[in-house]
């Protein structure tokens, strides 16, 4: 890490980004107090169809849903950015440069070559990844995210874009949200940052860009099970894991949306969650989707 380039002068303008606070648990009071309309909706039985249920309108609770996944979606950033094809070119970043940024990042080398990510999304996330800096002064080890500590090092940032945004499979709005805010002029190098975490965090969730890499975003109502005029039970239409589409979670501490899913053929179902009062987001299989459904139920 030692081979950093800061050199004190503004960025240039090359996207968008925001300060990442650190992630801290909201507490309960705080979390109802922003919860539009007064009153949360629990969910129970989430893992199963309310067939049992007399009064469950699939209905009501799936325009519920939406208004979860509005409340979700209100504090987006409103920038207006571009075509794709009208924003600057981002250059190819050469193998040494790659290199240089792979250290900064501290990845694991096998047999002379950095072990990078197999997708866009996981090479993404790496803007966050966790490093191990040492004071050399007291030999003291500390943790610090990537993106914070070269926050004041623009140009290893601007190689992180430069970097990412080639990735060929990355989706088409989300090499533009990138690109913007490498091309985004700011007037300091922290301005520069706070557009660079914001398009990161953004990208992460933008319904677009969920689309174009095959999740699905539209909520569907939860199937229920009906009785036919012979007695039979006939199953509701199941449409994969999207009913659980706009369904609060309790999530490391706070309150979380569902704001997507997708069945991956490796993993099994995942669904994407964002916490209501952070940008950040994460994914989680079946099983930790059901421990956060039961625990908002106990909120």
């Amino acid at each position: 890490v030692g081979e950093s380039e800061s050199d004190g002068a503004p960025p240039p303008a090359l996207g968008a980004g925001g300060n990442m606070a650190p992630f801290s648990s909201t507490k309960k009071e705080l979390l109802n107090s922003q919860i539009s309309g007064g009153a949360k909706r629990k969910f129970s039985d989430t893992s199963q169809s309310h067939s049992g249920s007399p009064t469950f309108d699939p209905e009501a609770d799936l325009r519920e849903r939406q208004q979860n996944l509005d409340r979700v979606y209100r504090n987006q950033p409103k920038t207006v950015i571009p075509p794709l094809d009208e924003l600057p070119v981002i250059p190819v970043l050469p193998q040494q440069e790659k290199d240089f940024l792979a250290r900064c990042l501290q990845l694991d080398e096998r047999e002379g070559a950095y072990d990078w990510p197999g997708d866009w999304s996981g090479n993404l996330t790496l803007f966050f990844r966790e490093i191990t800096i040492k004071d050399p002064h007291t030999n003291r080890t500390t943790t610090v995210g990537f993106a914070d500590h070269f926050q004041d090092e623009w140009r290893v940032l601007i190689k992180f874009f430069a970097y990412v945004i080639k990735l060929g499979d990355m989706p088409a709005q989300a090499k533009r949200i990138l690109t913007f805010a490498a091309a985004r002029e700011s007037k300091d190098t922290q301005e520069k940052y706070k557009f660079m975490v914001e398009a990161v965090q953004m990208t992460l969730f933008d319904k677009q860009v969920l689309q174009e890499d095959s999740w699905m975003t539209v909520p569907t109502t939860m199937p229920v099970d009906e009785v036919d005029e012979d007695g039979n039970v006939v199953r509701g239409k199941d449409h994969g894991g999207t009913h659980f589409i706009g369904r609060s979670v309790w999530w490391v501490g706070t309150e979380a949306i569902v704001v997507a899913y997708v069945r991956d053929d490796e993993i099994g179902d995942l669904w994407k969650v964002k916490w209501v009062a952070e940008i950040d987001t994460c994914d989680l299989e079946h099983s930790e989707l059901m421990k956060g459904l039961k625990a908002w139920d106990k909120v």
